[in-house]
């Protein structure tokens, strides 16, 4: 039988939440009541949720596997377990859990929620849509189910509705979620739901030549409001255009809404703002009311500033690293709403997982362990994980190194050496990268990332993308 009837409201929950922390606060004065406790649904479970947004997911999975012993079928902990494993990067594990949780419970909303956000990163956006859908219909209540509810409303009357039952309920949720959210109603209110980033009289291909930004990455070449070209650094990491305020000012981009920002380095979240420009052309392309976000800092560095790959989602998308051209397909593609297939004639490519804008492909390092590496081509450097190193045995030493990314400086990065590297069926051996801890970069994505393949590398292959199918092939130029 199902307990979820008696925790139906928000304040329900918030003191079922305040009478188990009293608990463990005195557990050695009633361990027999803790016990007793701990084998309901929303207790046990709970606990598993805070280690959760508290960023530990090995330790929520380490205690909801214990929390599950003698307790085979049950749902709520699966689902959690599910969670726990997603955030891991265990998505076919993560998956096991959740259809286990429905078969114990076919209205097991957080499982539902689970395997739709599954199906997101395999681009399945219809068949996640529907799963979503369920999970609101099972709990309506749910804070984060109400979150990613919001993102399936076509009408952004409906989704600022949804954001703002989602800040009245998510009292637990994790701070830098409900800044996101009100961020995200604050631009919506004042655009007033336009559609941005439309793509007029879109040509079937188009050919972008690139520059070098001096020897840190591709440089690509757009004007703004009219305005003469600027060279920005062409990030496959990123998601839009993201310009220093003075370029912004100049070319006539207005701040309109709050916004942040966040990749590599160890300093967070930095604060900035978005705007709208009104017109935007890049080599043949040209958009309309696109989306800007304005970074605070004066500068991003040796470019004008960042343009990520979010306006080519409807591309199959061909970078030739040593031709240093970008190549747009639009007749491979197809509209990026309905579920993804594998195209005629990309039999051979690669399935990745898709977070948003990133790209995460799956990697085998020294021949024996698997990570996903996100295919990032504004990194200025290869880049492996402190976790992945030690896993791989890879050989690391200091090295007089600074790595700064858009999250700040990157504190005491190593040199790993002799690293061996397989992904999508393309052998890097013998390789050089950079080696940090990855927890900040992991939590912001919301999966464990074990590597960046960086310019250093995609400026030697050819690599194409299938945005809208979620696929990837590289090729070492012959």
């Amino acid at each position: 039988m199902r307990l979820r009837f008696l925790w139906n409201s928000p304040k329900q929950r918030s003191l079922a939440q305040r009478v188990r922390r009293e608990v463990l606060v005195g557990y050695w004065a009633a361990p027999a009541l803790f016990g007793l406790l701990m084998t309901l649904p929303l207790f046990a479970q709970s606990d598993v949720r805070a280690l959760l947004r508290k960023d530990k997911p090995a330790e929520a999975l380490e205690l909801a596997n214990r929390l599950m012993v003698g307790r085979a079928c049950d749902a709520v902990l699966l689902a959690t377990a599910g969670d726990a494993q997603f955030r891991l990067g265990l998505f076919e594990t993560a998956k096991a859990s959740y259809v286990r949780s429905l078969a114990c419970d076919a209205g097991s909303a957080r499982a539902l929620l689970g395997l739709g956000r599954l199906n997101i990163t395999l681009k399945m956006h219809r068949t996640a849509e529907a799963l979503i859908r369920r999970a609101y219909a099972a709990d309506s209540d749910d804070p984060e189910i109400l979150r990613d509810w919001a993102d399936v409303q076509e009408d952004y009357l409906d989704e600022v509705a949804a954001l703002e039952r989602y800040l009245l309920l998510g009292i637990e949720e994790d701070q830098e979620k409900l800044i996101d959210a009100r961020n995200r109603i604050s631009f919506l209110k004042t655009t007033g739901g336009l559609k941005s980033a439309t793509l007029t009289d879109p040509p079937e291909e188009a050919v972008v030549r690139l520059s070098l930004v001096e020897t840190r990455g591709f440089g690509i070449a757009i004007s703004i409001n009219g305005g003469k070209a600027e060279t920005l650094l062409f990030d496959t990491g990123a998601g839009g255009i993201t310009i220093p305020r003075k370029l912004a000012m100049r070319l006539g981009v207005k701040p309109i809404a709050s916004s942040r920002l966040s990749g590599v380095g160890d300093g967070g979240w930095k604060t900035a703002s978005m705007g709208i420009a009104e017109s935007l052309q890049i080599g043949p392309l040209h958009y309309k009311d696109v989306p800007v976000t304005i970074s605070d800092k004066q500068s991003t560095g040796t470019s004008a500033g960042l343009m990520g790959s979010s306006l080519f989602n409807e591309f199959v998308a061909t970078l030739d690293g040593p031709r240093r051209i970008l190549r747009l397909d639009l007749r491979r593609a197809m509209d990026g709403e309905g579920d993804a297939v594998v195209p005629s004639g990309e039999e051979e490519f690669t399935k990745v997982r898709a977070f948003h804008h990133l790209l995460l492909v799956d990697t085998v390092a020294g021949g024996k362990t698997n990570g996903w590496f996100l295919i990032d081509s504004g990194a200025s450097s290869n880049m492996i994980s402190l976790a992945l190193a030690r896993a791989a045995r890879v050989y690391t030493a200091p090295g007089n190194v600074q790595l700064t990314g858009v999250s700040g400086r990157v504190d005491r990065p190593v040199v790993a050496r002799g690293l061996d590297l397989l992904f999508a069926g393309f052998h890097w051996a013998n390789r050089e990268a950079m080696a940090f801890e990855f927890q900040n970069l992991n939590k912001s994505v919301g999966t464990e990332i074990s590597g960046l393949i960086g310019f250093p590398t995609l400026e030697q292959i050819v690599t194409t993308i299938d945005y809208p199918n979620g696929l990837v092939r590289f090729q070492k130029e012959k």
